[in-house]
């Protein structure tokens, strides 16, 4: 059951966005699927095939437990791209975790817990909404523009008893694909300021843009959550919490209790990356495979306010649900803002991951498909507020 101030009580259907981690094995080869929002996959690549060849030619890396050595050599590596990132950080201010995912619920865990309230955006990534059912968290919308977070109504919904966490996503949203301008990340991270609110960043994004991050800015109040599985490498599983030392200590015991760690194997693969100039070049065939399938999904969909982003949210004016549903009947599977929503009352449209198909030929013939289908129901005006 769920609880709405105003509204009552009300029974829950399944947990819709936790079962999108599942995989959605339809048995249909006709189904794409642009409800993963996962990375585009670079099929001419023997990176990971050479590297842990290599790994394993090395009779001490990729075995047991991780050391302390290694996870001092996993969190230097680490470092080394956050400085691309533009984070001057140190070792010392991080946690490694086996994924983003699993460095934001023990980031709640910690810092908001059960029973309190959490701020994030009216759209959130349907992980966030996973992880507060299962944290018995309650989550209050803050309504969006084009650049991501209202700063007014951040001010507005701060007031409210036990809402001392902020998440949010600045740099390309999900699912809207807004990114803060700096000016905007400095108004958030007043409010915050004024308001003594935590900031929770998740990240994962933010190589594939240049807007700079809020953890940057606040440097004494933001704990920042990235990984490696959007911009280098999926199967990677290997993120980190970045953060002042105040912060970062508790949350660090709950990354402890709620997993073994990372996988020695990630680690090292991690460290030779970082060291040789893989991870770099991987981010930047990431970053260009988004610029191109944005660009094909702009000639059939039409302009965007939004910079590209390895999504796009499509608002609507009527039933999102319908909509999803006829465009699976049309060959691809969407994701419907009812997934996406927090609050009574959030803005309508679907989201489609483009670089979750297989190619870009994949990606266009599915978009032909289910284009009519969403232009039909669109919205005039393409931003959100």
């Amino acid at each position: 059951v769920a609880g709405q101030v105003g509204r009552g009580t009300f029974v829950l259907a399944d947990s819709n966005d936790a079962a999108l981690f599942a995989a959605t094995a339809t048995g249909d080869a006709d189904i794409v699927d642009f409800s993963a929002n996962s990375p585009a996959i670079n099929r001419e690549s023997d990176d990971l095939h050479r590297t842990l060849a290599e790994v394993a030619k090395s009779r001490d890396a990729g075995e047991g437990y991780p050391s302390v050595a290694t996870l001092l050599r996993g969190r230097l590596a680490m470092e080394r791209l956050l400085i691309d990132r533009g984070l001057d950080t140190s070792a010392a201010d991080m946690v490694l975790t086996p994924g983003a995912q699993h460095g934001l619920f023990a980031a709640l865990l910690s810092l908001a817990g059960p029973g309190n309230r959490v701020l994030a955006e009216e759209l959130t990534f349907p992980g966030l909404k996973a992880a507060a059912r299962q944290l018995h968290i309650e989550l209050i919308p803050v309504r969006l523009d084009r650049e991501g977070l209202l700063p007014d109504d951040l001010d507005r919904q701060a007031a409210r008893p036990k809402a001392t966490v902020l998440v949010c996503v600045p740099a390309l949203q999900n699912p809207t694909g807004a990114t803060m301008s700096l000016q905007r990340c400095r108004d958030i991270t007043q409010v915050a300021a004024r308001r003594g609110l935590t900031i929770i960043e998740d990240d994962v994004y933010g190589s594939l843009q240049d807007e700079p991050c809020l953890a940057s800015i606040a440097t004494q109040n933001t704990i920042l959550v990235t990984s490696t599985s959007k911009a280098i490498e999926p199967g990677l599983r290997i993120g980190a919490l970045v953060g002042p030392p105040h912060l970062l200590a508790s949350v660090a015991a709950e990354v402890q209790l709620t997993s073994w760690g990372v996988s020695t194997t990630s680690i090292e693969v991690l460290c030779r990356w970082a060291t040789d100039g893989t991870a770099r070049r991987r981010v930047a065939w990431q970053r260009n495979e988004v610029n191109e399938r944005w660009r094909l999904a702009s000639q059939l969909l039409g302009p965007s306010p939004h910079q590209p982003a390895p999504h796009r949210f499509i608002p609507v004016e009527r039933s999102a649900d319908r909509i999803a549903a006829a465009c699976e009947q049309a060959g691809a599977l969407v994701v419907p803002s009812t997934v996406l929503g927090i609050g009574p009352n959030p803005p309508k449209g679907i989201r489609l991951s483009l670089t979750a198909p297989r190619s870009r030929s994949a990606l266009h013939a599915a978009l032909s498909a289910i284009t009519p289908i969403l232009l039909r129901h669109a919205t005039r005006d393409p931003g959100l507020r």
